[in-house]
């Protein structure tokens, strides 16, 4: 199962793309993250404060949209994850492979990342946003051919 983004990591607040570390903890699985906030406790400097602001990595160009999740896992409570919750707009995440950087102006560097659809609507708009479409037109076609493929392979066995 893909990570979600922990967008509560006081060192990079979501932007290394990974989940959150543990249960109660405030970095994301990221080495770097942890290395620094182990660093500015040892320091004695609060966790939240920041020694020079960490440039945000936004994404504005999407070449292809690689999954969904309808729920950042990483942000919901203890009793949410067991019960369940309503789900919202703000909550889903899209795996983008695309071009990320600091804004719009900027000489985008290639990666795969999760962001918050939230992000890409307001960085991209609705006219560029085709390739979310495309992944959602074929997402049930894609997974009939994965289950059925599946099945055959255990009648096989």
């Amino acid at each position: 199962m893909p990570e979600v983004p922990f967008a509560g990591c006081v060192i990079c607040s979501g932007a290394m793309g990974r989940e959150r570390k543990s249960g109660g903890a405030a970095t994301c699985k990221h080495n770097s993250c942890g290395r620094e906030y182990a660093r500015r406790r040892a320091a004695g400097q609060d966790s939240e404060q920041e020694d020079a602001p960490v440039p945000s990595m936004g994404c504005y160009k999407v070449k292809e949209v690689l999954g969904v999740s309808l729920d950042q896992i990483s942000a919901m409570e203890d009793r949410d994850r067991r019960a369940g919750r309503k789900r919202g707009a703000h909550d889903i995440c899209c795996q983008v492979r695309g071009g990320f950087g600091e804004d719009p102006d900027d000489d985008f560097l290639p990666d795969t990342r999760w962001v918050l659809l939230s992000e890409l609507v307001q960085n991209i708009g609705r006219e560029e946003l085709t390739e979310l479409d495309k992944f959602a037109n074929a997402l049930k076609k894609t997974l009939t051919e994965a289950r059925k493929k599946l099945e055959e392979e255990e009648e096989d066995e």
